[in-house]
């Protein structure tokens, strides 16, 4: 067995370079970047454009356009790109009534990850790291709604909270 050279993707971690952005994530901030406008609808996504965006891989990248395609929200053709072609409904946070007792927030997941562009942008933050959380809402017990919610590590609030202070 050979020994790769210092230049080889895997002498350095290998070819995501220590980005492991999940294609699933990358889609919703492709999906929320066009719908808050920082991707302009008829912007051509362009696979470069996004790995060096979300800081992420090719693989990733491509993974979370087929699903979007998918979808019917990009098209994508040989030789001529993907371009956005259906921006969808967007339903703001503030008309599911969480109050209601049909209505479950649960926490899917939270976690310290590394932070990219986009994120230290909107978050007007120069950070390594963000706190990330996903969570799923329930009405009897069926999903009818996901978010993923990037946050400052300063900020300690629980979870499901927006009531918490910064350290």
């Amino acid at each position: 067995m050979t020994t790769p050279s210092p230049e080889h993707p895997r002498s350095r971690g290998g070819s995501a370079h220590g980005r492991q952005i999940s294609a699933r994530r990358v889609r919703d901030l492709i999906t929320s970047s066009i719908r808050d406008g920082y991707i302009a609808p008829d912007d051509p996504l362009a696979e470069e454009d996004l790995m060096a965006l979300f800081n992420t891989s090719r693989g990733s990248v491509r993974a979370a356009l087929t699903q979007l395609r998918d979808t019917g929200f990009v098209e994508r053709r040989r030789r001529v790109g993907t371009r956005v072609s259906n921006v969808g409904v967007l339903v703001p946070l503030s008309d599911i009534h969480t109050d209601s007792e049909h209505v479950v927030i649960e926490t899917i997941e939270e976690r310290v990850v590394p932070s990219f562009p986009l994120v230290r942008d909107r978050l007007h933050i120069d950070e390594d790291s963000v706190r990330m959380i996903e969570n799923s809402f329930l009405t009897d017990g069926e999903v009818i709604g996901l978010r993923t919610a990037y946050f400052s590590t300063v900020y300690t609030a629980a979870a499901n909270s927006l009531e918490g202070r910064s350290r």
